[in-house]
């Protein structure tokens, strides 16, 4: 997946096949995205999906992306026998 068209609104994302696709804090990033901050997460490098149901329906805010920052920032701190 790859990026088919550069997205209107300021942000790393672009849009290509109904998937946003952008580098996130340093992470190449694919994401579904719905209302309500209900997400899909692939990080194809790190062998990560994220999935998140919410339901802040009509809200503009970026309650998945912190998850996801939290998931990562878990990860790496991590022992690496556990990373797999």
């Amino acid at each position: 997946t790859q990026r088919r068209v550069q997205s209107t609104h300021e942000g790393p994302w672009g849009y290509g096949y109904h998937w946003w696709v952008g580098t996130l804090k340093g992470y190449d990033t694919v994401a579904a995205c719905g209302n309500g901050n209900q997400r899909v997460f692939l990080l194809a490098k790190d062998r990560i999906a994220i999935t998140i149901f919410a339901g802040d329906y009509n809200k503009d805010e970026d309650t998945s992306e912190r998850i996801l920052f939290a998931v990562m920032t878990a990860r790496s701190e991590a022992p690496i026998s556990r990373q797999l």
